[in-house]
């Protein structure tokens, strides 16, 4: 083995280990439920391909991941709540598809997209549990800003009082849940989760939710 593959495979299990022992992060959100959704898919969703921010349009399985989405939301008082998408375009695309059906506007916020995994971003999925890329956002930073976008997302003034409606993707989730309940959880495209907080500091609940009624209890 000579020293460049002996420091290449150094740093790859460096990552490894600090990905399974990264501190988590702390989010300054309100104590009022919120609705997280998953895009629809794109086609190379089916390859398990790990996208990142790489920007690719809804297929037509996953305009109907989305449409499936804004059936389950379709009942729900649009005065009480507010839809936000992240800036790619199969959020955006998915969050249109929902505000078309309860007649909403969508706000775009920054900061809101997919971790990247730089030079390896068109892995499957399966093989990045482990391993990062040299140029890939680390946990850390990626933690970083998911807190402070949903810090500004949850907390601006006019959203004050409505339930969010948050269109985003899977890393964000998988990360939220873990940070909020405790628990690990994963999303499919299209999926709908309630994420509430309890009544005396403790962790969070996460609901996935097949139908909402028309009015969306902020209790």
């Amino acid at each position: 083995m000579n020293i460049y593959h002996f420091l290449y495979t150094k740093y790859f299990l460096f990552i490894a280990i600090g990905m399974c022992f990264h501190v988590m992060g702390e989010i300054n959100i309100p104590k009022e439920p919120f609705l997280f959704v998953r895009h629809g898919r794109t086609d190379w969703s089916k390859e398990d391909i790990a996208l990142g921010p790489l920007d690719l349009p809804l297929n037509e399985l996953g305009i109907q991941d989305a449409e499936k989405a804004a059936s389950i939301l379709k009942n729900i008082e649009k005065e009480e709540v507010v839809i936000i998408s992240s800036e790619l375009m199969r959020t955006q695309q998915t969050a249109a598809i929902i505000a078309e059906k309860i007649q909403l506007p969508v706000h775009v916020l920054p900061n809101l997209y997919e971790r990247y995994f730089g030079d390896f971003r068109l892995l499957k999925e399966s093989s990045l549990e482990n391993i990062l890329s040299p140029d890939a956002e680390t946990q850390e930073a990626f933690q970083q800003r998911i807190d402070k976008a949903f810090s500004n997302a949850l907390n601006a003034e006019a959203f004050t009082g409505k339930c969010k409606i948050i269109v985003a993707h899977s890393h964000i989730f998988k990360y939220l849940s873990f940070l909020l309940t405790g628990e690990k959880a994963s999303i499919n495209y299209g999926d709908v989760f309630l994420f509430k907080p309890s009544d005396n500091n403790k962790a969070w609940s996460l609901q996935k939710i097949e139908t909402t009624s028309s009015k969306l209890k902020k209790s």
